[in-house]
């Protein structure tokens, strides 16, 4: 069943807290999904539980229990042992509870987590969608990374009517350094992608490797670029400001409201 998402492509230079959760779901236009990027609510929070996550998600969602939306962070797990394993998690938030998450599965430049190699879909209501979170979604189309996820994603059954939703703290994600990913990622699962990445200028920075085909030099995340990536197409609508962006992936269409 196709659907109408919402991303909530947010200021990197601003502070966030998850007390302002509850405000961008009440301000969010009307979709079957809200999506924010990676790391919000939970990006700058030092030692915060999976338990303690989810208890502050589910307390927010109580005053919007109509909206379903994927949001995270950093979170700790308890290690058999009494460890704490850090995670970069995103939650599925579904009638006012959480009802499944996804874990990270590549740290970009020494993210000081624990990756996780699970892919899975989230499914609510009728719906259905693949999570991913940031650099899982660009290893270049000739990783072997990017192989196994797509034939994984193929077992899923993602396709037309599942679409791979990224959520992303990222930069450049209107440049090759991204959009070769993402394109390859629609064509080959023959699925819708979206990504949900954030407009500003961070403060903190990383260094655009060589290796990487870069430049070699700091450059800060940001930049906007969140939107909607077809099987078989080059163009995509993306935008740069904050904003809501709606994309409609019955009609193929996107549009942007602007925050309020």
């Amino acid at each position: 069943m196709l659907m109408k998402i919402v991303l909530v492509q947010l200021d990197a230079g601003q502070d966030w807290r998850y007390q302002d959760l509850s405000s961008w779901l009440k301000n969010a236009p009307h979709g079957d999904l809200v999506v924010f990027p990676e790391c919000y609510p939970f990006w700058r929070v030092q030692g915060i539980t999976h338990k303690t996550a989810m208890s502050r998600l589910e307390t927010i969602a109580q005053n919007c229990p109509e909206c379903s939306f994927i949001a995270g962070g950093y979170v700790a797990d308890e290690g058999i042992d009494g460890s704490r394993i850090l995670r970069n998690r995103s939650y599925l938030v579904h009638n006012g509870f959480v009802v499944d998450h996804y874990d990270k599965q590549i740290a970009f430049q020494g993210e000081s987590f624990t990756p996780n190699n699970i892919v899975k879909l989230f499914a609510w209501g009728q719906h259905r969608c693949l999570p991913l979170i940031c650099a899982d979604a660009d290893q270049g189309p000739t990783s072997n990374f990017m192989d196994q996820l797509v034939k994984r994603a193929h077992a899923l059954g993602v396709g037309p009517q599942v679409p791979i939703i990224v959520s992303s703290y990222g930069a450049m994600l209107t440049e090759p350094y991204w959009t070769d990913s993402l394109h390859y990622l629609a064509d080959t699962c023959e699925a819708p992608v979206l990504i949900c990445g954030v407009a500003g200028k961070s403060r903190s920075t990383f260094v655009y490797g060589i290796n990487d085909g870069g430049d070699g030099a700091k450059h800060h995340y940001g930049g906007g670029g969140s939107g909607l990536f077809l099987p078989g197409q080059k163009d995509s609508r993306q935008y740069e400001p904050p904003c809501y962006i709606v994309v409609d992936l019955d009609k193929f269409a996107t549009r942007k409201k602007a925050f309020t």
